[in-house]
């Protein structure tokens, strides 16, 4: 196979040669180390192949054995491409196209995450960034065991990671660590104890030895209810303890506002700035003029793309919107109904597990500043486990 690749690169003839004395033209190929082959026997003559180089030389033979040489056909690669000689621009494009295929072809083009749930994605790509994996990366360049473990110092929520590169593509598949909460196995002997302050309200012993009673005060970490049990013969038993105490509860959420408050409002006024990024290479458009603080900017992001595929080219746009600012004065009122409204959303997140028995506000205002405290009267189940240590 390597030989008939080598044979049609060089270019070989088919020719027939007819008259004279073949065997005495093989034997002299074959003396002067002329490579002929598939020789065929014809009704005059013979017909055989050779490399076109050699064909100049046979028929110098053929005519010292008194044979004549007739070419019956031309292949390989010089005489396929002789008829675009006069078109030099489509062969140097032909070559140009296989280069730049070829250059592109080196560089990672696109890069996707899977596996993340908690994790934004922007926020992984911006770590593998820095540490040296990004559209626009040469591929050579990137040592995906060293990637990894760099990645992974940076980003501590992940548990498992796995970089594969299948062409000019980059897949990174995560697994995130998931946050075992503070849960005792049922089969570990604990106790209950209190979570924080409160008065007892009820009981609900479902294992263990309850050691207060209702109406009882109790301060945070207090036992409540032990894993010690004492059977029939007089022996101590650990149990893993189970049940809930529910207390009464003080809580405090405080919010402030200021009185004086300033506002922003477009002008109408807006600026484009755009830049193109290829290969990790950032050109940006036209004259960058300064923009500060009196504007505010929107920023797009469009990647070109063929069908499925996703280039290494992407076309930023940033839009600047000028703004004026405003000093406004708010009432004390208004100022305490901001800072109430910030109160029930802090409530509804916090006290989701809390029933409120009562709620009692206070404000007062201090350097121009209106600082709202909410209190609260809560009874909520204040026992939390806690293993039984052995020494």
């Amino acid at each position: 196979m390597l030989v008939k690749w080598i044979r049609w690169l060089m270019g070989y003839v088919e020719f027939e040669l007819v008259g004279g004395f073949p065997e005495r033209f093989i034997n002299s190929a074959v003396r002067d180390k002329i490579n002929i082959w598939n020789i065929r026997k014809l009704k005059d003559g013979i017909s055989a192949d050779a490399v076109s180089e050699d064909y100049i030389r046979l028929k110098k033979i053929s005519k010292r054995c008194g044979c004549r040489t007739k070419i019956v056909k031309k292949h390989g690669f010089p005489f396929s491409t002789r008829k675009y000689r006069s078109r030099v621009g489509l062969i140097a494009g032909a070559f140009v196209f296989s280069g730049v295929i070829y250059f592109l072809s080196s560089y990672i083009w696109s890069i996707d995450v899977t596996g993340n749930v908690n994790i934004p994605t922007e926020d992984i790509l911006a770590v593998m960034r820095d540490v040296g994996l990004s559209s626009g990366s040469l591929k050579k360049r990137v040592d995906i065991p060293i990637v990894k473990q760099e990645a992974m110092i940076h980003l501590p929520s992940v548990a498992w990671m796995s970089i594969n590169i299948m062409g000019s593509h980059a897949n990174i598949s995560i697994k995130e660590k998931i946050d075992t909460p503070g849960i005792v196995g049922e089969d570990k002997p604990c106790n209950i104890k209190a979570a924080c302050d409160g008065r007892v309200e009820r009981i609900e012993t479902f294992m263990g030895t309850p050691v207060v009673s209702e109406g009882d005060a109790v301060l945070k970490g207090q036992l409540l209810i032990s894993g010690v049990l004492e059977n029939q013969v007089d022996k101590n038993v650990f149990v893993h303890s189970d049940g809930k105490i529910y207390a009464h509860t003080k809580r405090t959420l405080q919010e402030s506002v200021p009185l004086a408050q300033t506002t922003a409002a477009d002008t109408g006024k807006i600026k484009n700035k755009y830049r193109l990024k290829i290969l990790g290479l950032e050109l940006p458009f036209g004259f960058w003029s300064k923009t500060d603080e009196t504007y505010r900017c929107e920023f797009y992001s469009n990647r070109l793309n063929i069908g499925q595929v996703n280039l290494p080219i992407v076309l930023y746009r940033e839009r600047w919107y000028e703004q004026v600012c405003d000093q406004i004065q708010l009432t004390y009122d208004e100022a305490v109904k901001r800072a109430d409204d910030l109160i029930c959303c802090k409530e509804k997140e916090d006290f989701k597990d809390k029933k409120i028995i009562t709620k009692d506000l206070e404000d007062r205002e201090e350097n121009g500043v209106c600082i709202l405290t909410a209190k609260y009267s809560c009874l909520e189940d204040i026992g939390t486990k806690e293993i039984i240590e052995f020494n």
